[in-house]
């Protein structure tokens, strides 16, 4: 005998154009969107490098960080791991003296890391598809939701 189940009822979305849904994600992504990306990474560098940042601006730059890493992974480009991994440090470096000093101070070999890893972020985006950055967000969300090296900054520092 069947048994009833328990979960709501959800219908599935209807895609109207299914051609244009399977091909879309092989374009390059527009550059459009690519420029507006770019200034929003670039005015949250300069907030950091005046000083004048708040958590906004540093959580993008960790979402720049994490996008660049991510896609690094998935297509093997191991020249750029090495420098995507100091990047991450000096980002974690500064959430560490942020949550010192209570404001973000950068030093010169952590400000070039992050500028180095903006450039990478910037070049992935020129080359890779919407399917890939579809992808490399996935993994990300993955990671999140499976607490894979997701520890916060105060539970590093306090550990």
């Amino acid at each position: 005998m069947a048994t009833k189940r328990n979960k709501k009822y959800k219908p599935r979305q209807v895609i109207q154009n299914p051609m244009q849904y399977i091909c879309g994600g092989f374009k390059k992504i527009d550059d459009e969107h690519k420029q507006v990306l770019n200034i929003k990474n670039s005015e949250a560098m300069l907030k950091i490098v005046n000083g004048t940042a708040d958590k906004p601006d540093f959580d993008l730059l960790i979402g720049a960080s994490n996008m660049a890493l991510v896609l690094c992974e998935i297509h093997d480009h191991n020249n750029a791991h090495d420098d995507l991994i100091k990047a991450r440090d000096a980002l974690h470096s500064l959430g560490k003296r942020y949550l010192e000093l209570g404001r973000f101070v950068l030093k010169g070999d952590e400000m070039q890391a992050i500028n180095h890893m903006l450039e990478i972020h910037d070049e992935q985006l020129n080359v890779m598809r919407v399917v890939d950055v579809e992808r490399g967000y996935a993994e990300i969300q993955r990671r999140l939701r499976h607490h894979i090296g997701t520890k916060t900054i105060v539970e590093r520092v306090a550990a």
